[in-house]
Order: structure tokens, then sequence, then C-alpha cells
């Protein structure tokens, strides 16, 4: 059984910048050393086994995959099939998955930037709406998601199939208000800005 455990988190965009040299150049907008204009990035994906970062490029409708001097490996959504990516994360076998913003498609690619696969979030809680705005892959092969309409934690196996899903609104354990942000760190644990 997973442990629970709630945070309130600031996050700190410079470390990531300075860590993978990248330079802030006006508001909301990031420059790589290879010319890669990140403009109002979301979400981003530190990929430490193939050494890579993927970024959620949301202003330009991009995913951009980057390499840790921060030149552009591959790009997804150059040919318009993304809108408005929120949230990106890669599971151990190198899958790229991809929300979108007020989106119930999550979206699959691989390795080549070819998509291979959708899944339909509605599935989750049928006849409920849902707000998704946060995916988070673990060393397991589960996928971790933030209902930010429910204030719920989804999870789901390799296989996209739910395993759990918990919280609701309100104060007290177990309730979230407002999350922002979701990690699992290495004993299972999940850790949740609220």
């Amino acid at each position: 059984m997973r442990k629970f455990l709630g945070l309130s988190v600031l996050l700190i965009f410079s470390s990531l910048i300075s860590a993978q040299e990248l330079s802030l150049t006006s508001s909301g907008q990031i420059a790589s050393r290879g010319g890669v204009r990140l403009e109002s990035v979301s979400s981003f994906w530190l990929d430490e086994v193939k050494e890579r970062m993927v970024v959620a490029n949301t202003g330009a409708n991009e995913v951009d995959v980057l390499n840790l001097q921060g030149e552009l490996l591959f790009r997804i959504g150059d040919k318009g099939e993304l809108k408005l990516p929120i949230s990106v994360t890669v599971n151990s076998s190198g899958k790229i998955f991809i929300l979108e913003q007020k989106s119930l498609l999550l979206k699959i690619y691989d390795e080549q930037s070819q998509q291979i696969d959708t899944f339909n979030l509605e599935q989750i809680s049928p006849g409920k709406k849902s707000l998704f705005t946060q995916i988070y892959a673990d060393g397991q092969e589960y996928l971790y998601l933030v209902d930010s309409k429910n204030n719920q934690i989804v999870i789901l196996d390799e296989n996209l199939k739910l395993i759990n899903k918990f919280g609701w609104s309100g104060r007290g354990e177990g309730k979230f208000q407002q999350m922002v942000w979701l990690a699992v760190d290495n004993s299972g644990r999940i850790l949740v800005a609220d």
C-alpha cells in the first residue's frame, strides 16, 4: 500500500535553469544554448536514464526533448498535433505521456516522436466531470494523475488500468483544496503540494 504525505512546496525554477544550462530571456520564455525557445513552460520531466529533459512548451503547442546541454533532440507537435500541452512524463520504457489543457485524451508517443496511442481519461470516472492537470510516472510503471476538479489522485498501471484513486475536496486528512504538484519518492510515498 502506498503511503500518503501532503506537503506545501515552493518550486524554484532557478535550480532547473542553471542545472540544465537554460536561461531566462523574458517573462515566460526560456532559451536553451541550442537556440530552442521555450514559451510558457508548464511542466518538465528529467529522464535520468536517457539523460534528457522533456518539456511541455505550452505556449508553442509543442513538447521539446532536450539533451542535458539544452540542445534539441526532437520535438512533438511541430505538425500541429498538440494543443496546449500542460504536463509530460516518461515511463521507464521510454514512452512519453502528454496531457493537454482541458482535454480528456492522454497522448502517448515513442522515442521517434510518433504517436503510438491515446487513452480516453473519461473511462476513469464515467459520467463524472474531471480536469486532469498533471501526470507523473514512477519507477514501477505506475502513472499518477491529478484530477483538479475533483481534488483526487488517480493511479493507473502500465496497461492504463485503474489501480486506485483517492482524495476529495475539503480540509483535513485525505482532502485537498487545490493540488498544484505531485511526485512520488523512491520509497513509494506520494508527495502533493496543496
